[in-house]
Protein backbone atom coordinates (compact mmCIF):
# COMPACT_ATOMS: atom_id res chain seq x y z
CA UNK A 1 0.00 0.00 0.00
CA UNK A 2 0.93 4.08 -0.03
CA UNK A 3 1.48 3.80 3.54
CA UNK A 4 3.50 0.51 3.32
CA UNK A 5 7.56 1.11 5.31
CA UNK A 6 10.06 -0.98 5.19
CA UNK A 7 10.77 -3.95 7.64
CA UNK A 8 13.89 -5.96 8.53
CA UNK A 9 13.47 -9.63 8.32
CA UNK A 10 16.77 -10.83 8.96
CA UNK A 11 20.23 -9.72 10.00
CA UNK A 12 23.49 -11.41 11.07
CA UNK A 13 26.80 -10.92 10.76
CA UNK A 14 30.25 -11.55 12.88
CA UNK A 15 31.02 -8.71 15.41
CA UNK A 16 34.61 -8.58 13.28
CA UNK A 17 34.18 -9.53 9.51
CA UNK A 18 37.50 -8.70 7.69
CA UNK A 19 37.00 -11.01 4.46
CA UNK A 20 32.98 -10.14 4.00
CA UNK A 21 31.41 -13.16 1.61
CA UNK A 22 29.27 -10.77 -0.51
CA UNK A 23 27.56 -13.94 -2.48
CA UNK A 24 25.31 -14.47 0.37
CA UNK A 25 22.61 -14.65 0.99
CA UNK A 26 20.97 -16.27 -1.60
CA UNK A 27 17.42 -16.01 -1.56
CA UNK A 28 14.62 -17.50 -3.80
CA UNK A 29 10.53 -17.35 -3.29
CA UNK A 30 8.79 -20.75 -2.39
CA UNK A 31 6.33 -21.45 -5.63
CA UNK A 32 3.30 -20.44 -3.49
CA UNK A 33 4.38 -17.20 -1.92
CA UNK A 34 3.87 -18.58 1.74
CA UNK A 35 7.76 -18.40 2.28
CA UNK A 36 10.86 -17.09 1.01
CA UNK A 37 13.92 -19.28 1.34
CA UNK A 38 17.62 -18.04 2.29
CA UNK A 39 20.50 -20.10 1.58
CA UNK A 40 23.64 -19.19 3.55
CA UNK A 41 26.83 -20.39 5.36
CA UNK A 42 27.41 -19.84 9.74
CA UNK A 43 30.62 -21.15 11.19
CA UNK A 44 31.51 -23.44 8.27
CA UNK A 45 28.02 -25.23 7.58
CA UNK A 46 25.39 -24.54 4.84
CA UNK A 47 21.66 -23.74 6.01
CA UNK A 48 18.58 -23.03 4.05
CA UNK A 49 16.61 -20.95 6.12
CA UNK A 50 12.72 -19.74 5.34
CA UNK A 51 10.75 -17.17 6.65
CA UNK A 52 7.47 -17.98 6.94
CA UNK A 53 4.91 -14.46 5.76
CA UNK A 54 1.92 -16.05 7.81
CA UNK A 55 3.92 -16.67 10.94
CA UNK A 56 6.84 -13.64 10.35
CA UNK A 57 9.21 -16.65 11.89
CA UNK A 58 12.08 -18.64 10.59
CA UNK A 59 13.00 -21.74 10.35
CA UNK A 60 16.38 -23.48 9.54
CA UNK A 61 17.48 -26.67 7.46
CA UNK A 62 21.35 -27.38 7.41
CA UNK A 63 22.75 -29.22 4.47
CA UNK A 64 25.06 -31.41 4.64
CA UNK A 65 27.42 -33.02 2.18
CA UNK A 66 28.26 -29.25 0.36
CA UNK A 67 30.43 -26.49 1.24
CA UNK A 68 28.53 -23.95 -0.57
CA UNK A 69 25.65 -23.31 -2.16
CA UNK A 70 26.35 -20.96 -5.15
CA UNK A 71 22.75 -20.58 -6.75
CA UNK A 72 19.34 -22.28 -6.33
CA UNK A 73 15.96 -22.80 -7.39
CA UNK A 74 12.63 -24.37 -6.76
CA UNK A 75 10.47 -26.40 -9.15
CA UNK A 76 7.05 -25.40 -9.62
CA UNK A 77 5.76 -27.53 -7.45
CA UNK A 78 7.64 -26.61 -4.45
CA UNK A 79 9.15 -30.22 -3.42
CA UNK A 80 12.35 -29.73 -4.57
CA UNK A 81 15.27 -27.22 -4.94
CA UNK A 82 18.00 -27.74 -7.84
CA UNK A 83 21.12 -26.38 -6.65
CA UNK A 84 24.69 -25.39 -7.85
CA UNK A 85 26.99 -26.30 -4.87
CA UNK A 86 30.70 -26.46 -4.32
CA UNK A 87 32.00 -29.82 -3.01
CA UNK A 88 35.78 -30.10 -2.14
CA UNK A 89 36.47 -27.24 -4.79
CA UNK A 90 34.42 -28.75 -7.60
CA UNK A 91 31.36 -27.30 -8.34
CA UNK A 92 28.22 -29.14 -9.56
CA UNK A 93 24.54 -29.78 -9.85
CA UNK A 94 22.43 -31.17 -7.18
CA UNK A 95 18.69 -31.67 -6.19
CA UNK A 96 17.14 -31.19 -2.94
CA UNK A 97 14.14 -32.92 -1.61
CA UNK A 98 12.47 -30.95 0.75
CA UNK A 99 9.66 -33.54 2.31
CA UNK A 100 12.95 -36.34 2.92
CA UNK A 101 15.81 -33.65 3.23
CA UNK A 102 17.57 -35.61 1.02
CA UNK A 103 20.55 -34.17 -1.56
CA UNK A 104 20.92 -36.26 -4.83
CA UNK A 105 24.24 -35.24 -6.76
CA UNK A 106 23.61 -35.30 -10.26
CA UNK A 107 27.15 -34.57 -12.12
CA UNK A 108 30.12 -35.36 -10.12
CA UNK A 109 32.93 -34.18 -12.65
CA UNK A 110 35.38 -31.58 -12.73
CA UNK A 111 33.29 -29.09 -15.10
CA UNK A 112 32.04 -26.25 -13.84
CA UNK A 113 27.79 -26.16 -13.13
CA UNK A 114 26.14 -23.48 -13.07
CA UNK A 115 22.66 -21.37 -13.08
CA UNK A 116 19.88 -25.11 -12.73
CA UNK A 117 16.24 -24.42 -13.48
CA UNK A 118 14.11 -27.32 -13.22
CA UNK A 119 11.03 -27.15 -16.04
CA UNK A 120 7.10 -28.85 -15.11
CA UNK A 121 9.07 -30.94 -12.26
CA UNK A 122 10.48 -33.02 -14.77
CA UNK A 123 14.06 -31.63 -16.40
CA UNK A 124 16.47 -29.93 -15.06
CA UNK A 125 18.49 -27.24 -17.32
CA UNK A 126 21.85 -25.92 -15.98
CA UNK A 127 24.74 -24.63 -18.02
CA UNK A 128 28.28 -26.20 -17.98
CA UNK A 129 31.61 -26.14 -19.86
CA UNK A 130 32.07 -29.46 -19.95
CA UNK A 131 33.50 -31.62 -23.21
CA UNK A 132 30.72 -34.86 -22.40
CA UNK A 133 26.77 -34.92 -22.69
CA UNK A 134 27.52 -37.91 -19.98
CA UNK A 135 27.32 -38.32 -16.88
CA UNK A 136 29.33 -40.86 -16.43
CA UNK A 137 32.26 -39.76 -18.73
CA UNK A 138 34.91 -39.36 -15.24
CA UNK A 139 37.34 -37.82 -17.95
CA UNK A 140 34.90 -34.34 -18.19
CA UNK A 141 37.02 -31.22 -18.26
CA UNK A 142 36.12 -27.76 -18.22
CA UNK A 143 36.46 -25.98 -21.53
CA UNK A 144 36.43 -22.20 -22.05
CA UNK A 145 32.69 -22.29 -23.28
CA UNK A 146 29.44 -22.49 -21.35
CA UNK A 147 26.24 -24.45 -22.81
CA UNK A 148 23.10 -25.28 -21.42
CA UNK A 149 22.32 -29.03 -20.69
CA UNK A 150 19.25 -31.15 -19.47
CA UNK A 151 18.62 -33.72 -17.76
CA UNK A 152 15.87 -36.20 -17.52
CA UNK A 153 14.98 -36.39 -13.38
CA UNK A 154 12.18 -38.53 -13.92
CA UNK A 155 14.23 -41.17 -16.65
CA UNK A 156 17.70 -40.10 -14.78
CA UNK A 157 19.65 -40.91 -18.01
CA UNK A 158 22.79 -40.72 -17.70
CA UNK A 159 22.96 -39.13 -21.29
CA UNK A 160 22.70 -35.40 -20.94
CA UNK A 161 20.50 -33.71 -24.01
CA UNK A 162 22.98 -30.72 -25.19
CA UNK A 163 20.43 -27.73 -25.92
CA UNK A 164 22.99 -25.01 -27.37
CA UNK A 165 26.09 -25.65 -29.46
CA UNK A 166 27.38 -22.07 -29.66
CA UNK A 167 31.21 -21.70 -29.75
CA UNK A 168 31.14 -17.86 -30.04
CA UNK A 169 28.40 -17.00 -27.02
CA UNK A 170 28.46 -17.72 -23.21
CA UNK A 171 25.41 -19.95 -22.25
CA UNK A 172 26.20 -19.35 -18.61
CA UNK A 173 23.06 -17.61 -16.98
Amino acid sequence: GNNAKDKVIYKKNYRLDLNPDYTFPLIAWAPNGKFLTLAEEWHDKVYLRNYIIDEQKWNERQVIFINKIVDFQYSQDGKTIAMSAIQKGQSDIYLYNLSSRSLQQITNDLADDAAPCIVNNQFLIFSSNRNSDSLSATSNYSTDKYDLYLYDIKTENKLLTKLTNSPDKEELN
